[in-house]
């Protein structure tokens, strides 16, 4: 048996047999596969070792990455509503409105607290309480006694 029919006669079982250098040398000679060098690349670009769990690592970026875009709509939302309602009391009721509609991004925070803070309940609710807070409205002043305009009530003058 020649060594070119002993080595096409071998078996995965027998491939385990070779010496480590002759191993190592057949898959030198292998093209690497293309989706074996991304990993090499993503665990170069994330800093992990040979042993790291390159899903996990990748999976903990992602949710930290939605934590954070998370966190930014929070802020967003909290720095508009103060910057639009000047009643620190009604600032929680109308950040909570906000919320309910669940905006995703920055910008749809951004569109969300805009339409909350220019509807009619919000405007309404403003309005009630500067009323409750500063009294109704302010009548047309009473005019002077007996058509007399610009006293509110009589002044005797004096007689020298």
């Amino acid at each position: 048996m020649d060594k070119l029919q002993a080595i096409r006669e071998l078996t995965v079982e027998d491939a385990q047999l070779l010496p480590k250098a002759v191993r190592e040398a057949v898959l030198s000679t292998v093209q690497e596969a293309k989706e074996v060098a991304q990993v090499k690349g993503i665990r170069e670009a994330l800093g992990l070792d040979e042993k790291a769990d390159v899903v996990q690592a990748v999976t903990e970026l992602q949710n930290a990455k939605a934590e954070q875009e998370k966190q930014a709509v929070v802020n967003k939302v909290t720095e508009l509503v103060n910057a639009g309602i000047q009643i620190e009391t009604l600032r929680p009721l109308v950040t909570e409105l906000v919320t309910a509609r669940s905006p995703q991004t920055v910008q749809d925070a951004e569109t969300v607290t805009k339409q909350v803070l220019e509807s009619e309940a919000v405007k309404g609710l403003l309005a009630g309480h500067v009323r409750e807070t500063m009294g109704p409205a302010q009548r047309t002043p009473v005019q002077g006694q007996n058509g007399k305009g610009g006293h509110y009530f009589t002044i005797p003058k004096r007689e020298d």
